[in-house]
């Protein structure tokens, strides 16, 4: 692989996407299914439509560059990836797909990795920004992503890639109905040689290290009678990748694991649930339970090379429609975590409600949340609100502003190695939002705040966990769209975020200062579409000092079922997180057949 120059790049504004932008969008992930327009939070939606124009092959791949979203990675493809929203630490927001409620136990943030999820059968997603406690508990301090895949409308594909690096993918998904039966599945496999995960600046003669992927899903529902409907829901993620490591004394340099670096990951999800709705079609509840269990094994890790955990959930939701203008949700929930290696567990129990409300030009939100995590730390309980409101001053200009509080438990690594009892992260989220919508255009600015109290964070002085932090992260971002008579349209985005340790008044590690990005898109012919979009990461603090801004830039054009695909156009050398290598100039060729 030739070599490519460092280089540093001064502030520039790029990122991407086609949008139907007149459309009325229900948000699932406010689980009242609200009008996007009612939602007092900032909530970003990607269509299927910008799924597919975009080319991405990954999850991380397509969530790169949106506002607000920083995904840092150790090394390529497969290799450990988070998805950090809007300044806040890894395991502050969460993932979900349709019902399950993706984390890890076993991680020291409970973080899941975004790393192991394709693209197949994906309808829509949503990100709902601030922190949404109120209804998803821990870890969704900093907001929630919302996948809601393909089920019910009949769709059926078979996508095969190939390309740069020696990279296969095959993909094959479904989606309709039968009389009583809704159902979607998709399977979906990727492989690539890859590069060094260790960048190959700092090491001479590196290799390259590998990645598989393979992701099953199935989603299904079935109309017992008019009244009651059975819902399932599986996933399967199995993924293997080749990993680098770091010296084991000073100065714990980066180094080229040859021998014994394969990362192995296996993580089964299973939902299942009922649908009870009244004759009036105004009340739904939803009696619940969902599992999870992942296992992780990693040979450069002499301490703990195995790792396997799972997580139970039992829940029961009830929907209430009073009118069109208010929709009220309350709910119990009862969450169970373990670590087979460690032996350890926690329990937290939890109630919940929430409520949508709009009076002619006013919308508003509220919620209220209790949680018992006695289980945890004796004793101890937690009760948190929300408050929103919106305004419509006519049919293209509405305000905003949202207050919420949320928490994130500790996990059970900190609890195993805790100085003293760990208490939650608290934290207190306020936004203000401003938005402009014509029929050709939308233009929205959001000013948000986050204080975090009681951060856990590791103490080196008494090696262990302790609540010894306090941050606060606070920013704008900028979001503007226009289509041009249907041929050519413009999506940008830029966020100025910073995020800072109050104790020593120092930045988060791995939080950007800034984040850009261009989207372009133009319709040449009926069969023909070319898709430009560009990100910016501005400077940022890792372990070993400030890491420099990059721009990339990716180019992809569709005709027909074939797709042609450049990453990296400028083939530019940077680091997304110190010592780790990234995606060299790569080609990519795709065809897709719809039956």
């Amino acid at each position: 692989m030739s070599r490519r120059k460092i280089i540093k790049t001064p502030l520039i504004l790029l990122s991407i996407v086609s949008l139907p932008i007149h459309a009325d969008i229900f948000i699932k992930a406010s689980k009242l299914e609200t009008l996007k327009e009612k939602i007092t939070s900032d909530v970003t939606v990607i269509t299927a439509q910008e799924i597919e124009d975009s080319g991405a092959t990954t999850l991380q791949e397509l969530l790169q560059g949106r506002s607000s979203v920083f995904i840092p990675q150790t090394g390529g493809l497969g290799s450990i990836a988070s998805f950090n929203l809007r300044g806040l630490p890894t395991g502050f927001s969460k993932v979900i797909i349709d019902n399950i409620e993706l984390v890890d136990p076993t991680d020291i943030n409970n973080s899941f990795q975004v790393n192991n999820l394709l693209l197949e059968n994906i309808e829509s997603i949503e990100i709902l920004k601030g922190s949404q406690s109120i209804l998803y508990g821990s870890n969704a301090v900093g907001g929630v992503l919302k996948i809601n895949t393909k089920k019910g409308h009949k769709n059926n594909s078979l996508n095969l890639e190939y390309g740069s690096l020696n990279t296969v993918k095959a993909g094959l998904q479904s989606s309709g109905n039968s009389d009583k039966l809704n159902y979607g599945l998709s399977a979906s496999y990727l492989s690539s040689d890859g590069y060094s995960a260790v960048n190959e600046d700092r090491i001479e003669n590196a290799e390259d290290d590998s990645f598989k992927n393979l992701n099953l899903n199935l989603n299904l529902s079935y109309l017992l009678n008019e009244q009651l409907e059975f819902n399932y829901q599986g996933q399967l993620l199995d993924s293997e990748v080749e990993i680098d490591g770091f010296e084991s004394s000073p100065p714990y340099g980066p180094i080229d694991v040859v021998e014994n670096d394969l990362n192995e990951y296996l993580q089964s999800n299973h939902y299942l649930g009922f649908n009870y709705f009244s004759e009036d079609e105004k009340l739904t509840i939803t009696p619940s339970i969902r599992y999870s269990h992942i296992k992780r094994e990693d040979p450069t890790n002499s301490f703990t090379p195995l790792y396997k955990g799972n997580e139970t959930q039992a829940k029961l939701d009830i929907k209430y429609k009073h009118t069109q203008n208010l929709s009220l949700l309350s709910g119990v929930e009862y969450t169970k975590q373990e670590d087979e290696v460690e032996n350890s567990q926690s329990e937290l129990y939890s109630v919940y409600t929430a409520a949508n409300l709009s009076l002619e030009k006013w919308f508003y939100d509220l919620g209220l949340r209790f949680d018992d995590f006695s289980s945890i730390q004796s004793n101890n309980s937690n009760v948190i609100g929300s408050a929103g409101a919106g305004y419509r001053i006519n049919n293209e200009i509405s305000l905003k502003a949202h207050i919420s509080q949320g928490f994130k438990l500790p996990t059970l690594y900190q609890l195993a190695n805790q100085v003293d009892d760990l208490k939650p992260t608290d934290s207190i989220n306020t936004e203000f939002i401003f938005s402009y919508n014509t029929i050709m255009s939308q233009f929205e600015a959001a000013i948000f705040n986050y204080d975090l109290k009681n951060q856990i964070d590791y103490d080196t002085t008494a090696f262990g966990y302790d609540n010894i932090a306090k941050s606060q992260i606070q920013g704008i971002e900028l979001n503007h769209s226009i289509e041009f008579k249907n041929s050519f349209n413009i999506k940008t985005s830029l966020t100025f975020q910073s995020a800072k340790n109050e104790t020593d008044d120092s930045d988060l590690l791995r939080t950007p200062k800034q984040l850009g990005s261009l989207i372009l898109g133009y319709q040449i012919s009926k069969n023909q579409r070319l898709i430009n979009n560009w990100q910016y990461v501005g400077k940022r603090k890792d372990v070993g000092g400030e890491l420099p801004s990059y721009v990339v830039g990716n180019f992809t054009y569709h005709y027909k079922n074939f797709s042609f695909k450049v990453l990296n156009i400028l083939d530019k050398d940077y680091e997304n997180v110190e010592y780790y290598g990234t995606m060299p100039r790569s080609y990519y060729l795709s065809y897709k057949l719809s039956f």
